[in-house]
């Protein structure tokens, strides 16, 4: 077996909310009101960074998720979600949980070369 493990540093700060919210609702069937629950958890979010007692000015937040939430994860694994197509349609096996993903495939003794160029 030939494993290939992946963790996307700064992955959950690089979720666009639009491209999210389509998936949610076009690949999820997310609608009515959880939708409308879930859009103003990720639209008009702010940001700003303290040190001791100063912080900087707030800055508007148009991609990324709340990391440390429990949404954190699954908001996106949803976004993530085509990865798991696009390795089975070249026979690859997935397997992932939020920003961190392994593909792998069988390797055969006789035709290796292969499952290597397929990885």
């Amino acid at each position: 077996m030939l494993l290939v493990s992946l963790d996307l540093s700064a992955a959950f700060d690089m979720v666009e909310h639009a491209t999210l919210l389509k998936r949610l609702s076009c690949s999820f069937g997310v609608s009515g009101v959880a939708y409308s629950w879930i859009r103003p958890y990720l639209d008009g979010r702010t940001q700003s960074v303290r040190m001791g007692s100063y912080s900087s000015a707030l800055t508007s937040c148009s991609v990324g998720v709340p990391q440390g939430s429990v949404l954190g994860p699954l908001t996106f694994s949803a976004y993530t979600s085509p990865l798991s197509t696009i390795a089975k349609s070249h026979q690859v096996f997935q397997q992932q949980y939020a920003d961190d993903t392994q593909l792998y495939v069988a390797l055969s003794p006789i035709n290796y070369s292969n499952e290597l160029i397929t990885l």
